[in-house]
């Protein structure tokens, strides 16, 4: 197993916590790291490598858009839709899927 990636919180003095409980954290930083088989992390990637591809495509057919995000998080988005979130595409309603909000409205084209 290789470990490709780590989310760090930095800078955070509180997390929330089911029940709606605040927990003092005694670190500035906390790290989750996913690790991922050899051959899915070569899936991962040419996934990466082609949604870049389709961004630079769309942005260029509509003439209009930015190619910062959707080219530099395009990894993180292929480790989160292709192995780290929990979802069912044919089950949109269901309950406990994850979720992914982004708040950089100028680079949506990440999420199509």
């Amino acid at each position: 197993m290789l470990v490709v990636g780590a989310l760090v919180v930095a800078g955070a003095s509180a997390l929330m916590v089911p029940g709606g409980r605040v927990s003092s954290l005694t670190t500035t930083k906390m790290a989750a790291t996913l690790e991922v088989a050899p051959a899915t992390m070569e899936s991962l990637a040419t996934a990466a490598t082609e949604a870049r591809g389709l961004a630079m495509d769309s942005i260029a057919a509509a003439k209009s858009g930015h190619l910062g995000l959707p080219l530099g998080a395009a990894e993180m988005g292929a480790v989160l839709y292709g192995s780290a979130m929990t979802f069912n595409p044919e089950a949109p309603k269901w309950i406990n899927r994850d979720r992914f909000v982004l708040s950089a409205g100028h680079g949506s084209v990440f999420l199509y």
